[in-house]
């Protein structure tokens, strides 16, 4: 009999056993292979902090006994994508048996151990009372659908404080997320300590938008935050937006850009051109550091958005960075537009260009002049011919990138961008206010339903072995704080979690196991939209 537990991702199978129950207690004993101690004791710290039962690691006896298993004795899982540590891909393979105060948790690697110990975490939290948690006697088989499974953040426009990150990690790990793509570079700011350019962090990294604070992360601390994803089984992917976005470059290092009579950049004043004396030197210096920070395989590039440059132009400079990561041993990323350049199959391409059902019919409309706008669609009329162009340019894009044979990854902006305004109202009516100011007024609002209401195989005409993966993104013009982050984030990324590791779910079956995760949420203080759609 397949059971409904209070588990996100919904995992592959879980079965009703004949057992008693498990009770977990302070006190509790946790058990593993010695070289997979680490992971013991993080799950201990996390069942500390998501409901204050007290366990400890120890070499018998346990209440939880992590094994190691060979391959050929776990069940066979058919994963696609691309695994973020360059595995083809990482085994994350569990098996949970639970019955007669026994938990044991067998995986094949680290990263399994770590999955199937997140599903048992969230079991005792859901159940948690008084410092006891009571779990049915259970068997939970599972493996991911997809190996890329990700959120892109955007640390430019609001400067997020380490700690903030690692509160973001806390939040992905929990829900079987694999990738933080951190967005360092933009318009904005720049973010990220270059050695020998001290003025891109000390210029270019002393704002934000509007009047928030700046700030930038120095080699020391990025690495300590890689150290600190990794243990936790996310992987920290760097993007250095490039060649459009680079004001924040240029303001520090005026040589960077071609001059006006007056001294002012050319308009539009935030483009990289490889034509320019000194830029693709520059460029070859920020490569060279972000390969020497990244410690997986995958530099992102960017490439976005680079109005006002040829193709020639821009394909000049795209390909020349690419080579740069290559030949550094990385593989590069580059947003939906980078397929403009000479892409191939040991590229990712990032599809973003979607925006949902009410462009879609704009763009089938032709002629704009006999159309009556939707009333949802807040973008100025006279902009709209460039944004419609834009986005038929991106569809070219990613037909391009797809016959190439580049993979793809999954960022559609019609469900996975999460600065989308809320549609529906929330429970506690003292988050209306909050509500109505976050998010930006560009797209549609969206009800909790209606963002999970997609699939990652549906999205786009494209192998499914072509596909690279699955990642949300956030962008904060609207978001000032880390805790606005949060209430984005919370609930709509557990929803991309369920797309990414499972296979088809129902909204009726997920909003109950959504539901049983703001226990956790409240105890670990963590700002989240209280949808009226879920029961919480």
């Amino acid at each position: 009999m397949t059971e409904r537990v209070a588990i996100v991702p919904r995992p592959a199978a879980t079965t009703a056993t004949d057992g008693a129950t498990t009770i977990v207690t302070t006190g509790g004993r946790v058990a593993a292979p010695s070289a997979w101690r680490s992971v013991a004791q993080r799950f201990v710290e996390s069942v500390s902090a998501d409901c204050g039962i007290e366990l400890r690691v120890v070499d018998d006896d346990p209440l939880v006994e992590i094994r190691s298993v060979a391959a050929d004795r776990m069940p066979a899982a058919d994963v696609l994508g691309i695994s973020p540590t360059g595995a083809e891909p990482a085994d994350e393979r569990s098996v949970v048996e639970i019955a007669d105060g026994r938990i044991v948790v067998s995986a094949t690697s680290t990263a399994g151990a770590f999955r199937g110990l997140t599903s048992v975490r969230q079991l005792i939290s859901a159940s948690c009372a008084d410092g006891r948690a009571e779990l049915p006697a259970l068997r939970i088989d599972d493996a991911p659908r997809f190996a890329w499974r990700g959120l892109s953040l955007d640390v430019v426009r609001t400067f997020i404080p380490v700690e903030g990150i690692e509160q973001i990690v806390e939040l992905l790990a929990l829900y079987k997320l694999n990738v933080l793509h951190l967005h360092l570079t933009d318009d904005q700011a720049w973010r990220l300590q270059i050695p020998g350019l001290p003025a891109l962090t000390d210029i270019g990294g002393a704002g934000a938008l509007a009047d928030r604070p700046g700030g930038w992360y120095s080699t020391e601390q990025f690495r300590a935050l890689t150290d600190f994803a990794a243990d936790r089984f996310v992987t920290i992917v760097p993007e250095v937006d490039m060649p459009g976005h680079a004001r924040a470059a240029i303001t520090a290092i005026p040589a960077l850009a071609p001059r006006t009579e007056g001294g002012d950049p050319v308009p539009p004043g935030n483009l990289l051109l490889a034509s320019h004396p000194g830029v693709m030197e520059f460029a070859s210096t920020v490569v060279d550091a972000l390969v020497a920070q990244t410690a997986g395989p995958f530099v992102h590039i960017g490439g976005d958005e680079a109005f006002g440059i040829g193709d020639a132009d821009f394909g000049s400079f795209v390909d020349g960075v690419r080579a740069m990561v290559l030949a550094a041993g990385k593989r590069p990323i580059g947003w939906q537009e980078t397929a403009r350049s000479s892409v191939g199959p040991d590229d990712i391409v990032q599809h973003w260009l979607a925006f949902g059902p009410e462009i879609a019919s704009l763009l089938a409309a032709g002629d704009l002049s006999k159309v009556e706008l939707p009333p949802e669609l807040t973008v100025p009329r006279e902009m709209l011919d460039v944004l419609l162009d834009f986005v038929r340019r991106g569809d070219g894009d990613l037909a391009r990138a797809i016959e190439c044979g580049a993979r793809i990854l999954l960022s559609p902006g019609s469900h996975l961008y999460f600065d989308r305004p809320f549609a529906e109202p929330p429970a506690d009516p003292a988050q209306r206010e909050r509500r109505d100011r976050l998010g930006l007024r560009l797209y549609r609002p969206m009800t909790l339903e209606q963002s999970f209401d997609w699939d990652p195989l549906h999205l786009i005409d494209a192998p499914p072995e072509q596909l690279a993966g699955v990642e949300a993104a956030i962008w904060c013009e609207t978001l000032p704080t880390v805790d606005d982050v949060m209430f984005m984030l919370v609930p709509r990324l557990p929803g991309a979690a369920e797309r990414a590791w499972s296979s088809a779910t129902s909204w009726s079956d997920y909003r109950e196991r959504l539901a049983a995760q703001a226990v956790t949420w409240r105890r670990r203080g963590w700002s989240f939209f209280e949808s009226s759609l879920v029961p919480w």
